[in-house]
C-alpha cells in the first residue's frame, strides 16, 4: 500500500462513520503507516504517536515494529468509538499535516535499465 491509499481512505472517514467500518479502515491504515518508514524512520519515533493516542506500552515492544503493530491492532480491536476517533484524528494529523515525510530513508539514487523498463510498463493499482 502507499500513503496515497492511506490518505484517501482516511479522508473519507469521519465521526459519523459506522464503528465497524472505522475499525476496519484503521487496521489497514495503521498497518500501512507503521510498516512504512516514510513517517517513522526509527522505531523510537513511534513513541510520540503512541503517547498521543493515550496508550502505554512496554519498552521491548518498540524494538520490533511487527510486535508493536500486533499490539496496537489488538487494542484497536478492543477500542470503543471515542478511542477509535482519537486514533483517526492523530493519523489525520500525521498524514496531512506532515508537510514533508522523513526523507532520511535510504532510496535508490539511480535507476538501472531494468528499473526504467519496469517503470515504463508497470501494471496495477498505482496509476488509478
Amino acid at each position: 500500500m502507499s500513503s496515497k491509499y492511506s490518505k484517501s481512505n482516511l479522508s473519507k472517514l469521519n465521526g459519523n462513520t459506522n464503528i465497524d467500518l472505522l475499525r476496519l479502515e484503521l487496521y489497514s491504515i495503521v498497518t500501512d503507516v507503521f510498516l512504512s518508514k516514510e513517517y517513522f524512520n526509527r522505531n523510537s519515533d513511534i513513541v510520540a504517536f503512541i503517547d498521543a493516542i493515550n496508550y502505554q506500552y512496554a519498552d521491548y515492544l518498540f524494538k520490533s515494529r511487527t510486535l508493536l503493530l500486533a499490539r496496537i491492532l489488538r487494542d484497536i480491536n478492543k477500542a470503543e468509538k471515542n478511542e477509535l476517533l482519537l486514533i483517526m484524528r492523530n493519523l489525520q494529523y500525521l498524514l496531512f499535516n506532515n508537510i514533508e515525510p522523513d526523507t532520511k530513508t535510504k532510496g535508490k539514487k539511480s535507476k538501472n535499465y531494468v528499473d526504467s523498463i519496469m517503470e515504463q510498463f508497470k501494471r496495477g493499482l498505482d496509476g488509478e
